[in-house]
């Protein structure tokens, strides 16, 4: 229920409450919450945050090194391993490489504070739509304690939210919106590459289990939470099987 009172949340979540506080899109709100992270603004974390010290950056760009294809960047050994700046086609055009390059080896012997430092940086220009959407998933599941969000929106002068201040009152809409959005998170995780039912059917789903939940929430929900690949068409329709169905709610 409204106020949230946990005392950590998912970087997503954060994104999709804080986002309707900001009236921003909740690309724009990832993006600012990931640049935040990687410029050390916002502490974020890859497990408990109460226990974790270590900065979390590094183990954040060996993740990200795992996976060769983000739209937006590269990741090398070296500068001598970077792409050209300006390529030159078969035609003699040339044009340039838009891509942010991250200099990250896999040796660790090899790296010092200011590989970090310039790492670290130059993620900090990446919009959420430059990142693998697998490293999305990751990136979603950064833990950031509520100590640390609000010191946070201090030093930046944000508003402190009400979502996570205790300043709001219990509205269960906005609850509906989280069983439904952790749920789908849930079947995303479990399912990973296909999903057995068409969107409508989860919709359908959705608004039976939590009956609170408008359509065009739902909708809006998917769209933020289901990776690319469970938006195009052609998914099976039917019923399926209740193992996996949502906890009903009253």
């Amino acid at each position: 229920m409204y106020p949230r009172h946990e005392q950590s949340l998912r970087l997503d979540e954060i994104a999709e409450e804080w986002a309707a506080d900001l009236s921003r899109s909740l690309e724009r709100v990832r993006t600012l919450l990931v640049q935040s992270f990687w410029r050390g603004e916002l502490v974020a974390s890859l497990g408990n945050p109460a226990t974790i010290k270590a900065d979390q950056r590094e183990l954040a760009l060996d993740v990200l090194k795992q996976f060769p294809d983000h739209p937006g960047l590269v990741v090398v050994e070296s500068q001598s391993k970077a792409p050209p700046a300006i390529i030159v086609d078969d035609d003699g055009s040339e044009w340039g490489d838009p891509r942010a390059v991250i200099i990250w080896p896999a040796d660790t012997k090899t790296r010092n504070g200011s590989l970090l430092k310039q790492a670290c940086e130059n993620l900090a220009a990446v919009d959420w739509c430059d990142y693998h959407d697998d490293f999305k998933v990751m990136l979603s599941e950064l833990l950031v304690l509520r100590a640390d969000f609000q010191a946070f929106c201090r030093a930046k002068g944000y508003r402190l939210p009400a979502f996570w201040s205790g300043d709001a009152k219990p509205n269960v809409a906005a609850q509906a919106k989280i069983d439904c959005r952790n749920w789908l998170r849930q079947e995303v995780r479990q399912l990973r590459d296909a999903k057995p039912m068409r969107k409508a059917a989860y919709r359908a789903e959705a608004r039976e289990q939590f009956r609170d939940l408008t359509a065009r929430a739902f909708d809006k929900i998917w769209e933020a939470t289901v990776p690319d690949r469970w938006k195009r068409p052609g998914a099976p329709p039917g019923p399926r099987s209740k193992a996996g169905s949502a906890p009903r709610k009253s």
